[in-house]
Parts: structure tokens; C-alpha cells; sequence
């Protein structure tokens, strides 16, 4: 997993998660030690953000998905 980076203007930070196996596929439901107000999936793209539906959400082998953790106000 790596580490989140703020995006200063709105307090909103991004979290990039990879599957780093090559041959299986993996499920995507991470868990914050602090809960955002909402977690959304960018798009590649586009740069669109839509909410992320982590109970359906997995990862091919190798695949990687950018997250928006809207901050709380």
C-alpha cells in the first residue's frame, strides 16, 4: 500500500492502491484509521471522481486504482 498526499486547496488526499501480484486478482475494501466523508474512484482518463464501490471493486493482477478521500468539514 502506499502512503496518502494532500491535496492542499480542499484537504482532500489521494491514495493510489495496487494489486502487486502478477497471477490473482485482488478485492479492494481498504480501511482508514481515520474514515474520510467519502471515498471516491478516479477516473484514469478523465480525472473524474465517482463514489467507490469497495463491496464490488476488484483488482486485475498488476492493476492499480486512484482514490479521493474527501476530508470531513
Amino acid at each position: 500500500m502506499s502512503s496518502a498526499s494532500l491535496h492542499t486547496p480542499t484537504g482532500d488526499r489521494y491514495v493510489l492502491i495496487v494489486n502487486k501480484s502478477l497471477k490473482r486478482s485482488a478485492h479492494c475494501d481498504p480501511k482508514f484509521n481515520v474514515p474520510p466523508a467519502e471515498v471516491q474512484y478516479v477516473f484514469p482518463r478523465t480525472g473524474e471522481t465517482n463514489p467507490f464501490p469497495a463491496r464490488w471493486y476488484w483488482l486485475a493482477p498488476g492493476q492499480g486504482v486512484l482514490l479521493r478521500l474527501v476530508a470531513k468539514k
